[in-house]
């Protein structure tokens, strides 16, 4: 996740650059002057911490997400151990049943069962 986070952030800050290159590309339909080359560079700036924010803030909801379906899977297997095999008990108990009634014996069924 780190190095796709970090490919994706690289990519999309060096994005800017493209308009600059056409830019520089084309000097008659541009003034050169020191208020736009300050505006490009504000703006090659700008737009490079928009993007380091916007991956950092959806690399820290991905992993918040991650986290809450992991503890659900914990508290799923939790359930799962306190619960047990529900058909291997209802056998056990029919088994067992079956087996006191034939034999004379009494079976008792725990109540959490």
């Amino acid at each position: 996740m780190e190095r796709v986070i970090k490919q994706l952030t690289t990519k999309l800050i060096f994005a800017p650059l493209g308009f600059i290159i056409v830019a520089i590309a084309m000097p008659n339909d541009i003034s050169w002057s020191l208020a736009n080359i300050g505006s490009i560079l504000l703006f090659s700036i700008a737009g490079g911490l928009l993007v380091v924010i916007m991956t950092l803030r959806t690399r820290n909801i991905w992993l918040t997400i991650f986290n809450q379906l992991a503890a659900m899977e914990i508290e799923s297997q939790e359930l799962l151990t306190q619960l047990g095999n529900p058909s291997a008990d209802l056998r056990r108990i029919t088994i067992g049943q079956r087996w006191g009634e034939a034999h004379d014996v009494s079976v008792e069924v725990d109540s959490n069962v």
